[in-house]
């Protein structure tokens, strides 16, 4: 796995995703998906805490299917893709969802920048529908949404998205994940992986709380 240094996190995240590749719901997937995509989601599924980062984009773990087909189809990645391919990975995408009504799903924190709200992807009908499907999941108790808003004066998350897992309940398992457009990227770096953390914790100070976060969603809903 690109960018894995640790032994003994790099054996544990190949033991997951060889064990997802046969044992998971996207076994289905194997041969219609790009290798790195099966391995991210095996991880995801087995994760115990989810923190993502993404200024641009709502992530996929909470995109409706006409935004997800707008995002897939308008990247760099389609470019790689054949329409049948890309109806593949929205429909892989929308399986992902499934962690959300799983009976123990992982707590998962979200700040998103405001851009990803009032970006019009797909048009805009498909961005009502977006907004409307992230207020109803803002409100689910595992997830906790908040937005960081253009006013702030202090963004630290210029560098670009990503996502910290927690594989274990304690934390001491920790993984960072970046996407681009051909490959995904671990991180485990003790060091690095805390320099993630402490930049996510900054984010979500600067974010608005959920309770105004929900109001800003649905105030952007109404103009879109």
């Amino acid at each position: 796995m690109y960018g894995v240094t640790d032994e003994l996190l790099r054996t544990r995240l190949l033991s997951l995703a060889a064990q997802g590749r046969q044992d998971g719901w996207w076994h289905d997937f194997n041969e219609r998906l790009e290798p790195g995509a099966v391995d991210f989601v095996s991880l995801e599924a087995d994760t115990c805490s989810i923190r993502t980062f993404d200024a641009q984009l709502i992530p996929g773990l909470f995109q409706s299917e006409a935004y997800a087909r707008a995002v897939i189809s308008g990247s760099g990645t389609a470019l790689r893709r054949s329409p049948q391919e890309i109806e593949t990975d929205v429909s892989f995408r929308m399986r992902r969802q499934r962690i959300h009504t799983r009976c123990d799903p992982p707590k998962i924190a979200v700040v998103l920048g405001e851009a990803a709200l009032r970006q019009r992807t797909g048009g805009r009908d498909v961005m009502r529908g977006q907004l409307a499907k992230l207020l109803a999941m803002g409100s689910l108790p595992h997830i906790e949404l908040q937005v960081l808003p253009f006013d702030v004066e202090t963004n630290p998350g210029v560098d670009g998205a990503f996502v910290i897992m927690g594989l274990e309940p304690d934390g001491i398992l920790e993984v960072v994940t970046l996407h681009s457009m051909t490959r995904t990227w671990y991180v485990d770096e003790p060091s690095d992986v805390e320099h993630y953390v402490s930049t996510f914790e900054w984010l979500r100070e600067l974010a608005l709380p959920e309770p105004e976060t929900l109001t800003l969603i649905d105030r952007i809903s109404s103009e879109t």
